[in-house]
């Protein structure tokens, strides 16, 4: 006997919920695009909760037709998107894209409960909304900009857990502080290419840190008993405090060059800080300081 199959959709039939779903492992184009072929499809891209938007702006070629394209693009999906739904928003663009929109679509991601917001922007004379920084449902947060970021003294992340900051300056002494500080559930922090008076971080449930490539006009002050892994590479201060660092497993050092042997306290007290780790790994540069300290204080 021969069963006779009907076409029939059967995707389509799926509850809105498990489309949304469906839809979620796509990129947010590749989502939008499933709007054309059937009416059923044509909100449905709503229901993502993951957006991720990227302008490559490498090529001086790009056309200004494709900019404003982008730029539409990402108002169609904030405008149809369904409200407080978005999980993850991830932006990427440069100079050529208006700086307005970029703020509304930021403020617009903060305003739907994102819990994962990652940029990497590079705008002129850009400033972050202020409601990024009182943003309670944010647990990662990953800036990469070249841009002074100025922290407002009522900055409160209290969910944030991950904390990403590249490229960035920042221009009063307590900055760094008040931003780590205002986390206090933070659990991960990386600092890269960016620039600072001084670096004071005290955190209670701090594991994760990483300063690489930065340079601190002041001193670093770490304070973190709960800290597991600790990777300094490239990053120079005048000064260094390293304290309540019993929890520490891992540490990763790479000092810039050998001049570091010129400031034999300053070395001295930064290996005292790092003293209880298990594992030590050690670039050969920071490892020649650490043979200069040792000859120095022998001949003492």
């Amino acid at each position: 006997m021969q069963v006779k199959m009907e076409n029939v959709d059967r995707i389509s039939n799926l509850p809105d919920s498990i489309l949304g779903y469906i839809l979620s492992f796509l990129s947010t184009k590749e989502a939008v695009a499933t709007s054309i072929p059937s009416s059923k499809w044509r909100y449905l891209f709503a229901l993502v909760s993951n957006l991720d938007f990227e302008l490559d702006e490498s090529s001086q070629m790009l056309k200004i037709s494709t900019i404003k394209s982008f730029m539409c693009f990402v108002d169609r999906v904030l405008f149809f998107h369904n409200t407080a739904n978005i999980n993850a928003f991830r932006l990427r663009c440069g100079k050529r894209v208006d700086s307005d929109r970029v703020y509304g679509w930021i403020s617009a991601a903060i305003w739907r409960g994102v819990k994962h917001l990652g940029l990497s922007i590079s705008l002129d004379n850009f400033t972050l909304p202020g409601v990024l920084f009182t943003c309670t449902t944010l647990i990662t947060l990953k800036l990469e900009t070249n841009l002074v970021l100025n922290v407002p003294k009522d900055v409160c992340l209290p969910n944030l857990k991950i904390l990403h900051l590249k490229s960035i300056m920042f221009p009063n002494d307590d900055s760094v502080e008040s931003l780590v500080s205002s986390c206090i559930s933070l659990v991960e922090l990386i600092i890269c290419n960016c620039s600072t008076k001084k670096c004071n971080i005290s955190h209670n449930s701090l594991k994760v840190l990483e300063i690489i490539r930065s340079v601190l006009y002041g001193s670093l002050v770490i304070d973190t008993p709960a800290l597991a892994y600790f990777n300094d590479t490239y990053c120079v201060a005048r000064e260094y405090s390293l304290k309540n660092l019993q929890s520490l497993i891992r540490a990763d050092i790479a000092f810039l060059d050998i001049r570091f042997d010129s400031h034999q306290t300053k070395a001295t007290a930064f290996f005292e800080g790092i003293s209880n780790v298990n594992i030590l790994v050690l670039s050969s540069s920071s490892l020649k300081v650490c043979f200069l300290i040792t000859s120095l204080s022998q001949s003492t």
